[in-house]
């Protein structure tokens, strides 16, 4: 996989976004997930590294996130990327409500060929105020149009479905702590398979 070449790209867009965007509200985060599980008739243990940003513009909102990740057991190694696009649906004091539409690329290890995959987006994402420093929340995304490829062999995806809750604190200003769970299902004909990763992750971010 050409992993190399992705996380230097990621990191490239990070530093922009860092040095272009401190001033409009950005936001960047880093999640872990040890010892997730994917289960695709067998359970393998999964562990994740979650890093993505996000820019909100009035009432617009840009997201870029990336994972890196492997079945630990197999030593098998994916990683995919997102982009998405959103618009407030809902704003209130204590609530804000976002409809969103993207895209997501991935590829997961698997011997002398990589299962390929991708698929349009459509989401919801839920941000709920509970205190000044602590916040809910909640993302829906429903892969369609979607597509995979094993070697030679090229099918339509089935389904992708993905969800995640996490409860954010600030530990100041600007810095803080989250605590999640997420869940992806995909099932593809390729594979003739159906593949569900899950688990709890751990992260802080950044508001600029």
């Amino acid at each position: 996989m050409k992993k190399k070449s992705v996380l230097i790209g990621f990191t490239t867009l990070l530093m922009l976004l860092v040095f272009t965007t401190s001033v409009l509200g950005a936001s960047l985060y880093l999640d872990i997930m040890q010892d997730g599980t994917t289960d695709t008739g067998y359970d393998f243990d999964t562990d994740m590294t979650i890093v993505g940003a996000s820019l909100p513009y009035d009432d617009f909102q840009f997201d870029f996130e990336y994972i890196d990740g492997e079945l630990t057991e197999p030593g098998i190694e994916f990683n995919n990327y997102s982009l998405k696009a959103g618009y407030t649906l809902v704003k209130h004091k204590d609530l804000k409500l976002i409809g969103k539409i993207g895209y997501l690329n991935g590829e997961l290890e698997l011997g002398s060929y990589d299962l390929e995959f991708d698929s349009m987006l459509l989401g919801l994402e839920a941000d709920f105020k509970i205190t000044g420093r602590t916040s809910l929340n909640l993302g829906l995304d429903y892969g369609f149009c979607g597509e995979s490829a094993l070697g030679p062999f090229e099918e339509d995806l089935d389904s992708l479905l993905q969800y995640q809750i996490k409860l954010n604190y600030l530990i100041d200003q600007n810095l803080g702590l989250s605590l999640g769970y997420r869940a992806t299902n995909i099932e593809d004909t390729v594979l003739l398979s159906e593949l569900n990763t899950r688990g709890l992750t751990f992260g802080v971010f950044y508001t600029f």
